[in-house]
């Protein structure tokens, strides 16, 4: 569907201008109940930076406050990581038979990375510090943006993370600094493994 009315609505932006009137939450909120529900769930894809940061949070402190442009509220979150973290117990495996948690709501790799997450938890001297799991849960986001039906929005993703892999080996090499390269795509494998100083 097209939406000229939106960007007909939208306010004026001149030259002279050095202040944004109108944030990405404003416009969020503005366009969102406009949209056809397929269109608001591909709008929603990238908010889902700001749940993936809320997810951590809320695994590490339940009590934790959370950043409000996220698709999903702090208790939508922590039931669903209860539930997903409690899925083990017998008292929800019945309830999960009839049941897959989140199947509707939530993107299928937070499952993946809360399991993942839980499961490191149990293991004694395991290592819990926040980048590393900062860049596990990015990489499950891209993969699975990487997949959508969206042409367009797929290699949009695809461009975002082989950009963001070439500068972050860049800057490991200029700098001498350890840095990590996400994904196991053509590009990431090439940044991985080449020794080349230019790629």
């Amino acid at each position: 569907m097209n939406y000229y009315h939106l960007i007909a609505g939208l306010p004026e932006i001149e030259i002279e201008d050095n202040k944004l009137t109108f944030s990405i939450a404003d416009f969020r909120q503005e366009v969102r109940p406009q949209l056809w529900p397929t269109d608001r769930r591909l709008m929603d894809m990238f908010f889902m930076k700001f749940d993936n940061q809320n997810l951590l949070r809320l695994m590490k402190d339940n009590e934790a406050m959370i950043d409000e442009r996220g698709n999903f509220t702090k208790d939508e979150l922590g039931k669903y990581i209860h539930l997903i973290s409690n899925s083990s117990d017998s008292k929800f495996k019945k309830y999960l038979s009839y049941v897959k948690p989140g199947d509707d709501d939530f993107p299928p790799f937070f499952k993946t990375f809360i399991l993942e997450y839980r499961e490191a938890e149990k293991i004694e001297d395991a290592d819990m510090d926040t980048p590393k799991w900062e860049n596990r849960l990015t990489e499950l986001y891209y993969e699975w943006a990487m997949k959508s039906s969206n042409r367009m929005l797929s290699e949009w993703y695809e461009y975002n993370l082989n950009l963001n892999n070439i500068l972050s080996a860049y800057i490991s090499r200029k700098y001498k600094m350890n840095v990590e390269v996400l994904g196991n795509n053509n590009v990431a494998v090439f940044v991985k493994t080449s020794k080349q100083r230019d790629f």
